[in-house]
Formats: C-alpha cells, structure tokens, sequence
C-alpha cells in the first residue's frame, strides 16, 4: 500500500543542498533552513541524508543524534519527492524520472535515475520500475485515490489514459483522477496546489493573484473529488 502524506514516520529521507547548483538555482541558500529544520525533527525519527560532500557530514551529525549520512558527490538536485519513487511499504515504485522541463537534459535524467536507484538498497526494499515518465510531485493520495496532473498524459504521449490508468491501479493501488494542468505552471504539480491531512480531509492552495495563474476549475475539481 502507497504510503500517504500522513501516514506516520519512522524515517525520512533528505537531500542536503550544499553544493547543489540546477541551472539558475543555487541551493545553497537554502543550508540554514536546512539545518533548522535537521534539528528539530525528533530524534526517534531516523534521518537518512544524501550529502554532494563529506565536508557537510561533521556538522550535520551535530545536528540530529540519529542521523546517517550517504556521499553521492554528483548529486543533480534537491527534489526528492519528485525523483526517488513512491514508498509503497516493502518496495519502492520507481517510474522514469524525465520530465517535461527536462528536455534537452537526457544526461542528467539518466544520473538522476540511477542515483535514486540505489535508495530501495539504502532502505531494505524491493526496487519496482515502472514505465511511465512521472514526477512523484505530481501524485497526491489518500491511499484511495490519487489525485494527477493531465501532465502526466502529455509526458507519455504513446500510451492511452487507460493504459497509464491502469498501470497506476495495478502497482499502486489507487484509482487515479486527472486534473486540468494549471495555467502557465511548468511543473504542473498536483502537490502544489493541495495536500491530504487524513483519509477523508484535503487542503487546498488559494493562490494570489500574482505569479502563476492557476486555474480555480482545478482547485474546484480536487476538492469535489475528496467530498
């Protein structure tokens, strides 16, 4: 069974951003909020982080008491919900990290994929690939249904919705609902508009007039799907 958003945590799995720079985007920025955050999750949670440099490590086990620390130096990025596969318990479902906005980029897809192959190694579980170009930001799921972006048809052009459908029934065990792609979102992330709380309970993003205008019909449409 896919483990959802709310689902309780033994232990979690991060990227730590120093030294990661993706294209425009220096994660380094990003290090005080890291180790904020490093240092406030409970210490019987068990804290996997995969570091670009052995340099971090030191510091990073100050940090958090229960704490392992995996050196992977050409680490790509720091999105790992999109990149690693779905928990399912025992096994990890792996689709084919190359998203739309990666195109151009088959080298780095290609690193990428093999770096989060060896996770299922790391956590004890069973590696299943599954052939489906697939973001794993563009999945949100109470265990039931999951809610999907049409991205994820447009990024499988020669499979048929009730192919892609069914593959998703079959390895995840959820029924898939697609949504319109919101207006002018290059990552048409389902996750980034809305989150499960509980079985029966989502929130969902109203987002500001400005930046990205996304349309209300699919913010609508999730929340009449989880009514």
């Amino acid at each position: 069974m896919i483990k959802t958003a709310f689902s309780k945590v033994e232990r979690l799995l991060l990227i730590y951003p120093a030294g990661i720079i993706e294209e425009q985007y220096n994660y380094n920025s990003l290090i005080p909020f890291y180790d904020k955050l490093i240092s406030i999750i409970p210490e019987e949670i068990e804290l996997l982080l995969l570091c670009k440099s052995e340099q971090s490590v030191p510091k990073l086990k100050q940090l958090h008491k229960n704490l392992n620390c995996l050196v992977i130096q050409d680490l790509q990025t720091i999105w790992l919900r999109d990149i690693a596969g779905f928990n399912c318990g025992d096994s990890i479902v792996k689709p084919i990290c190359r998203p739309e906005y990666y195109k151009g980029a088959l080298t780095k897809t290609n690193t990428i994929n093999r770096q989060m192959e060896v996770i299922h190694k790391i956590l004890g579980k069973k590696l299943i690939k599954i052939p489906l170009t697939w973001d794993g930001g563009n999945l949100v799921t109470n265990g039931k249904i999951g809610i999907i972006t049409e991205r994820l048809l447009i990024d499988n052009p020669k499979m048929s919705e009730t192919e892609i459908s069914g593959m998703i029934e079959n390895y995840l065990c959820i029924k898939p609902i697609f949504i319109p792609e919101p207006i002018d979102d290059p990552l048409a992330h389902s996750d980034g508009y809305m989150a499960f709380i509980g079985e029966n309970t989502a929130i969902v993003s109203n987002y500001p007039k400005s930046g990205y205008e996304y349309e209300k019909s699919a913010a609508i449409f999730c929340q009449r799907q989880v009514q």
